[in-house]
């Protein structure tokens, strides 16, 4: 496998800031049961490295049951990272803030809420307008198209 490959979690961590980290840590003791969290003592672990060292990794946590799977336990504290990451940064510009509507959207269209979704959608709609964003405002019109449908459908009935 390539070094490149291996080091992605690792240079991950190391571009991270150090209020990144904090917020992560933060994210991953909500979901600790009783005593440490495997993601984090191996993120604490990455982040004192100065190089990638994988081995030493392997020799440090050997008697851990993660260790057996290590492969899974880096993807998936990857993808944990990427989503706490997604998460402190989730307002930091306009972009961030209209996907995470056009998410919540879907969520409500997916759960019958219709009409909570189309609120969503108009609000989401001023937003994009305001900030001159066509790309958003033609995700926006499609959803509101795919709603206006599925409300018209609602509204036929066998007479």
């Amino acid at each position: 496998m390539s070094s490149k490959v291996n080091s992605a979690l690792f240079d991950l961590i190391k571009s991270m800031s150090k209020s990144e980290k904090r917020y992560f840590k933060l994210m991953s003791s909500r979901h600790t049961i009783g005593g440490e969290n495997n993601y984090v003592r191996l993120f604490d672990y990455l982040d004192k490295q100065t190089e990638y060292d994988e081995q030493e990794i392997f020799t440090t946590f050997k008697n851990e049951a993660f260790i057996n799977r290590f492969s899974i336990t880096k993807k998936r504290l990857y993808d944990h990272i990427l989503a706490a990451l997604d998460s402190f940064h989730s307002s930091s510009s306009v972009e961030a803030q209209l996907h995470k509507q056009l998410h919540a959207s879907d969520i409500l269209f997916e759960k019958s809420l219709y009409d909570q979704c189309r609120r969503v959608l108009h609000s989401a709609e001023k937003v994009a307008k305001k900030n001159d964003l066509s790309a958003i405002l033609l995700m926006i019109s499609y959803k509101k198209k795919r709603l206006s449908e599925t409300m018209g459908h609602l509204k036929v009935t066998d007479k």
